[in-house]
């Protein structure tokens, strides 16, 4: 008998792509509208092969903001991920916030 999961995968969003330039992101639309500079490096930098650690995220996307505010922007912005891809297009796999192994991506970048 197979295993039935206890929870359905999302759907796969309409329309959303990444879209980079140069090797680094670009921006990234949701129904053809693009979403902000900032969630895009977020996505830009968990689409590396090694993802991005929390603590890398305060040095590379916010080496200006308050160390006692970075913990916030970055979940902020990878939320902002989330909601312009699906819900688990972003996990944490072995402490690193990574694009899901799982998912389907068109993604740009490697070929920079």
């Amino acid at each position: 008998m197979p295993a039935v999961p206890t929870h359905p995968l999302p759907p796969p969003p309409q329309e959303a792509s990444l879209a980079a330039t140069h090797g680094t992101a670009e921006h990234i639309q949701r129904n053809g509208v693009p979403v902000a500079q900032r969630v895009a490096k977020v996505a830009s930098a968990v689409a590396k092969p090694d993802g991005l650690r929390k603590e890398e995220a305060v040095e590379q996307l916010y080496p200006d903001l308050e160390p006692e505010k970075c913990n916030s922007a970055f979940h902020s912005n990878l939320y902002r991920v989330r909601k312009a891809l699906y819900q688990e297009s972003v996990v944490k796999r072995d402490g690193a916030y990574v694009l899901n192994p799982e998912g389907e991506f068109e993604w740009d970048v490697a070929e920079f």
